[in-house]
């Protein structure tokens, strides 16, 4: 413990000295504001502070997006060929039962070294149908045009199926594919 230092208050023993604490240099603090405001930290006002973007060419920005655009029909000349495909009472059933099958909820578990899944049966098991509302109910509004029902059915598969390609589209929305029927 330091011989100098302050008294506490209200204490009169020797022994109860405190430490001084360094206390604020005003000196030093203005010092270093004053180094800190020279020309070296200063902005460049004479270059922008923003980067300005330089003009966009429109007809550069066409073709690039007309090159986006032929991708998008890639999409969409596929699919419309498998919805041309002819007619099948087998495909019909099969993929309406697996569109109609109610799975059970799948939760997972989070462990320190790894992931685990289990059937949580606290939740009733749901179809397709349950989580694509507006896909129920177009294929209720066809219910009785089996070619319809085939069409909205393999356009819903094959939307799942390249879900992932550029220029993808829910094709039980689009007037284009709602016409197509089965050869």
């Amino acid at each position: 413990m330091c011989v100098q230092g302050r008294r506490r208050a209200g204490v009169g023993n020797q022994n109860d000295l405190l430490p001084l604490v360094p206390l604020f240099n005003e000196r030093r603090f203005h010092s270093e504001r004053r180094r800190r405001r020279t020309k070296d930290h200063l902005p460049d006002l004479k270059r922008p502070l923003i980067k300005q973007q330089e003009p966009v060419n429109v007809d550069q920005w066409w073709h690039k997006h007309k090159a986006r655009a032929r991708k998008h029909t890639e999409f969409r000349d596929k699919l419309m060929d498998d919805l041309k495909r002819p007619y099948s009472e087998e495909e019909y059933w099969m993929l309406l039962k697996q569109l109609s099958e109610k799975k059970p909820v799948q939760s997972q578990r989070v462990l320190r070294s790894c992931t685990k899944s289990y059937d949580d049966d606290t939740r009733p098991p749901k179809s397709i149908l349950d989580y694509h509302a507006d896909l129920a109910k177009r294929l209720y509004s066809v219910r009785d045009d089996h070619p319809r029902v085939l069409n909205l059915l393999r356009g819903y598969f094959y939307w799942m199926t390249n879900l992932s390609q550029e220029g993808s589209f829910l094709p039980w929305e689009d007037a284009s594919c709602l016409e197509v029927l089965p050869q």
